[in-house]
């Protein structure tokens, strides 16, 4: 226990040293490490699980000095957060579309109520929300990944420049409107994303996040996220003040902080372990088709660790995730599977870094422009799912970057803000995209 503390604070201690810039590739990285495996700071776990974490640790570890290379250029951006900017874009059109697009989700989310039967019923649902669900992710995965994602690029362009209070207002009014669609998921990873997206947005575009203020937001988004994993199990009210909680629902409260932990106990404790040969990496994909169309398609990586390792603990109402490495293993066997994991881990963080380099050059010489906060969001949105392979596996992380990705580059190509490929390549020779 106290080693992995230790061992956990020479890491970050190294990358804070390295480049103070607390959304770098590695801070994320660790962040994630330390809250889905905080329960090992607390709790004995067998040697095997230990070494792992070491093994984890050493990822970011490896790539410190890399990343070291790369903080001149986060001092230069936040220099440029003294100078306003020029000539502000127009932010009409933009906003016009993100409420246009907005429609999309909402009637998306109004179907599956009234399919249900009513905003109660599919409330009751929630808690069954695998089984409940099941057929309708052409409706709930679209319409969550883009009001996640709008209400993020809305956020985004409100940081441009100042605004008014009646267009905050407004933004008021859409962000509740998000907020009320991403609880309705069920889902803690959903409702948790676009915020930490928008303070690393404010973080890039408006003024630094001191390491106070981001410890003190992201505890305070934790505690949301514990009380809303109680709310979608029934609890509502003032219930949740005066019902004692069951031992399944104190569980859930702290059920974020082992999220890494829990199926690498599970394959530990496997007798045999039924190898897949990379189903579930498919998955990923073919997650986005409806199971009435295919019957018979792969399963994913969290299916198949509750029904096989976990002997359907829920009976199909609701399944872990099992994350990258406990995927691996499922598929290729404990040898290959680590290599397979950690081989992964270190090409996506080699690649985001490269790709962080990129973005924090391009953000500071726009001098927030609307191009750079396309730039900026999708960068975003590839360094949560690279990290997040830590915890979740692929089918959980793939398809919404693919939504995401996808959802982007249709509103820059409706608002003409896409570059053009000469643009892209000498933004690439100016930038460093061949190498740092």
């Amino acid at each position: 226990m106290l080693p992995a503390l230790m061992a956990f604070a020479f890491v970050w201690i190294c990358s804070y040293w390295s480049n103070r810039d607390l959304f770098s590739p590695t801070k994320l990285y660790l962040v994630t490490l330390c809250v889905c495996f905080l329960d090992i700071f607390l709790n004995p776990y067998r040697i095997e699980i230990c070494c792992i974490y070491v093994g984890l640790l050493l990822v970011p570890l490896v790539l410190v000095a890399y990343e070291s290379g790369i903080a001149g250029r986060f001092g230069r951006l936040v220099q440029s957060h003294k100078y306003s900017v020029a000539s502000p874009p127009p932010a009409g059109r933009i906003v016009a579309l993100i409420w246009l697009m907005t429609t999309v989700p909402v009637l998306s989310i109004t179907y599956l109520v009234t399919l249900f039967g009513g905003l109660g019923s599919y409330l009751d649902h929630l808690a069954i929300r695998a089984l409940a669900l099941r057929g309708l992710n052409t409706f709930s995965e679209p319409a969550i990944n883009l009001i996640s994602l709008l209400t993020v690029l809305y956020f985004g362009v409100g940081l441009i420049e100042k605004r008014s209070l009646g267009w905050w207002a407004c933004y008021s009014l859409h962000f509740t409107i998000a907020v009320a669609i991403l609880s309705m998921s069920g889902s803690r990873r959903y409702f948790l994303m676009p915020l930490l997206m928008m303070l690393a947005t404010s973080h890039y575009f408006r003024a630094e996040v001191s390491i106070k203020r981001a410890c003190g937001v992201l505890a305070l988004l934790l505690a949301v996220t514990s009380i809303f994993g109680l709310l979608r199990m029934g609890h509502g009210g003032l219930g949740l003040l005066t019902k004692s909680l069951n031992r399944y629902e104190l569980e859930s409260l702290t059920y974020h902080f082992k999220y890494g932990l829990i199926p690498l106990e599970a394959i530990f404790a496997a007798d045999v372990i039924d190898l897949h040969y990379g189903s579930t990496f498919v998955a990923a994909v073919t997650n986005l088709i409806p199971r009435p169309l295919w019957p018979g398609k792969p399963d994913s990586a969290g299916l198949v660790i509750t029904k096989e390792y976990l002997g359907d603990r829920w009976l199909g109402t609701s399944n872990i995730t099992a994350g990258l490495l406990a995927e691996s293993v499922m598929n290729f066997g404990f040898a290959i599977g680590m290599c397979v994991c950690f081989g992964l881990l270190l090409a996506g963080m080699a690649f985001l870094l490269r790709r962080y380099g990129q973005v924090l050059s391009y953000v500071s010489s726009s001098n927030r422009s609307i191009s750079g906060l396309f730039e900026l969001i999708r960068y975003l949105n590839i360094a949560l799912a690279i990290t997040g392979l830590i915890t979740w596996e692929t089918a959980v992380v793939v398809p919404p970057l693919i939504l995401n990705l996808a959802a982007l580059w249709v509103i820059e190509l409706l608002l003409g803000a896409r570059r053009s490929v000469p643009d892209a390549l000498a933004h690439a020779a100016n930038y460093g995209a061949v190498g740092l």
